[in-house]
Parts: C-alpha cells; sequence; structure tokens
C-alpha cells in the first residue's frame, strides 16, 4: 500500500487546464503532509507489512490543501457508511483549473517515532508531473523498515534548513482493529465462515468517534477488480452486506481503520496525518 501519484493528463497536450506560473512566495506556507500505512496479518505479527511517507507542501494561501495533496499522494477512496463499491475502476483525479505550481521543501533529516522505537525517513526526488510540483519527498526505507508499534502519540522531528526551520511535532496514531470476531467468533479462528450472498456480522474494539473503518473483500480465486469495498463507522459493529460476499471457496478479509488527525507543535498545528491501519486474514466460504 505505497502511496503513488495518481494524475490526470498525464498525456501533456490532452490537458486543457490554465496554469499560473508563480507563486507570491510572501503569501504562501508550507503544509506537513503525513501518511502512514500498516497491515498485520491476523495469523502472524511477523509479516506486519509498514509504510510511511512525508512531504512538505508550499502552498499559495488561495490553494486548498485537499487539492494539493491530491496532486502528490492518491489516499484511498471510501464509500459511504452502509455502501459497498467494487475498487477495480477508479475515475482519474483532474487537476483543478488555474493551479499554481506546488514546491515540495526540504526539510533536512526527518524521522519519524512512537515510543522507544525511531525511523528516519529517506529523502528522494519527486517526479515532476506536468510541470505542477517539484521538489522532494520523504519515505521509509521499505515495506517492513517501519517496525512502530501504532496506537498512541507519534513524533515526527526535522532537522531544519536555511529555507524551513526544525520542528517537533506529534500527532495520535490509531492501532489496527483489535479483538475482531466474526460471526462471533474470533478472526484467526479455524471455524470462521463466510455464506456465499449471505450478511456477515463483525465486531472489534471501537475506535475514536471520527474514525472510520473500511473492509476490503478480495475473492479467492480473483483479481483486484473483483475487489468489493464496505465502509462503516467505527462504533464496534458492523454488516457486511450480502451481495459483498461472493460465491468462491475462500476471500481475504482486510479490516481498515482510517484516522485523519492534526500534526501540532508547542506553536500550533503546521499540518496533517493519514493513517490507514488494517488487520487482515483469509476466510473460508461456504455454499448459502
Amino acid at each position: 500500500m505505497v502511496p503513488v501519484l495518481a494524475l490526470a493528463c498525464l498525456g501533456l497536450a490532452a490537458c486543457t487546464n490554465d496554469v499560473v506560473a508563480t507563486a507570491d512566495a510572501n503569501s504562501s506556507s508550507t503544509h506537513a503532509l503525513l501518511v502512514v500505512e500498516q497491515t498485520v496479518p491476523v495469523d502472524t505479527e511477523d509479516a506486519t507489512r509498514s509504510h510511511a511517507s512525508m512531504w512538505f507542501m508550499r502552498v499559495s494561501d488561495d490553494q486548498a490543501v485537499e487539492a494539493v495533496t491530491g496532486l502528490v499522494t492518491d489516499l484511498i477512496e471510501v464509500p459511504g457508511f452502509g455502501q459497498c463499491v467494487t475498487t477495480g475502476a477508479h475515475a482519474a483525479q483532474s487537476i483543478p483549473a488555474s493551479m499554481v505550481p506546488v514546491e515540495l521543501a526540504f526539510a533536512g533529516e526527518v524521522s519519524v517515532r512512537t515510543g522507544t522505537s525511531l525511523v528516519p525517513l529517506s529523502v528522494r526526488a519527486f517526479p515532476d508531473v506536468a510541470n505542477l510540483v517539484s521538489g522532494v519527498m520523504y519515505t521509509a526505507p521499505g515495506q517492513s523498515d517501519l517496525a512502530l508499534p501504532l496506537g498512541g502519540s507519534l513524533e515526527v522531528r526535522t532537522s531544519g534548513t536555511d529555507g524551513l526551520a526544525a520542528m517537533d511535532a506529534s500527532t495520535q496514531a490509531p492501532s489496527p482493529p483489535k479483538s475482531v470476531r466474526i460471526e462471533g467468533l474470533p478472526f484467526d479462528s479455524s471455524e470462521v465462515e463466510a455464506h456465499a450472498g449471505q450478511a456477515l456480522n463483525l465486531s472489534w474494539i471501537a475506535g475514536e468517534p471520527s474514525d472510520r473503518i473500511y473492509v476490503d473483500i478480495d475473492p479467492i480465486p480473483g483479481s483486484p477488480s473483483d475487489r468489493v469495498r464496505c465502509a462503516m463507522p467505527d462504533t464496534g459493529s458492523g454488516r457486511i452486506a450480502a451481495v459483498a460476499i461472493p460465491e468462491t471457496p475462500a476471500l481475504t478479509l482486510s479490516i481498515h481503520r482510517m484516522r485523519v488527525s492534526p500534526l501540532r507543535t508547542s506553536a500550533g498545528e503546521i499540518g496533517t496525518a493519514h493513517f490507514d491501519v488494517a488487520v487482515v486474514g483469509k476466510v473460508k466460504v461456504a455454499a448459502p
């Protein structure tokens, strides 16, 4: 689940939006964006996969941070609560009209810490597409190298540069859903079973009121285009609609918790953190 660039109009001749050539440096600000993703298998914690990416986006005051965020990373789209959608086809993301070019600032050395675990992030050049985004981004060295226990305070530290002061910021990271039960049975139980064409009941320890839960259902055998995604509030229980349970021998169930929280320093809010943490396992599917 490594964030990737998702831009429409990659064929430059097809782009028709106007791009403002320059931005007034005096009317711009730097917004820090942190994206953390983690997947924990239900049968073992040794294969936990994690990733973190960070950007320091210089944006003009009249630019929406959400629009700029969409230029540098592809955040997961989740349906409304109680809804299920297939994820095989995604609409291309459009570039807002009169988009001001975005600079991704160099912040010196950057590291992420939770508890006693510290992970330095590596800097790399960000691909300049359509002359809209240029600069650098920060990423964890590999998907298994972010050995951070999530669920509590997460700190970000930068050494700073001449153009960007050093900072110590923090945010509250969620943990993956815990004590997950499927039809009353523990998620890791060999007796867990879904029934094709029948609703599936889930329960877990509820998160914060602003957190969201979404569930990806992948048929086995199947392909990513067969995936169904359902969303529900993080209240501790929910139901997957009958239409989402495939007529296959088995399925992979990924139960995700999403959180968007502010990054704050002692001086105030300086950015946003997006978390997507999940527990995943395989479930047998019985005939209706």
